[in-house]
């Protein structure tokens, strides 16, 4: 509760932890956050590896909460250009597949 009191400037958010996210995430085993790094306008690519994320903006969505979620991972992408050229491919390639195996068995017969 003094640790809440000190980090929390708005008085009235101390309420609204301990009575609303607390028993929300109460009995949860993973973490209850998810984190989105932002993009940066001045990052130095030029030495990527050693990049630090000492400035970086970071953007923490509340797990469980009543608003639509930043990523929507269920979006279905099966009319997207790259994943029609991929499973034509992937279609045309196991066609060839069973005709070159059939060829095989009929020469071995």
């Amino acid at each position: 509760m003094e640790l809440a009191n000190f980090y929390l400037k708005d008085k009235t958010l101390i309420h609204k932890l301990f009575k609303v996210l607390v028993p929300r995430y109460m009995n949860y085993t993973t973490s209850f956050t998810s984190m989105y790094l932002l993009s940066n306008r001045d990052i130095d690519w030029s030495n990527y590896r050693q990049r630090s994320y000492v400035n970086q903006r970071v953007l923490i969505e509340l797990k469980g909460n009543p608003y639509p979620p930043l990523l929507n991972h269920d979006l279905k992408r099966n009319n997207l250009l790259h994943n029609i050229l991929l499973s034509q491919v992937s279609r045309d390639y196991y066609m060839n597949r069973t005709n070159v195996d059939s060829e095989i068995s009929k020469e071995q017969d």
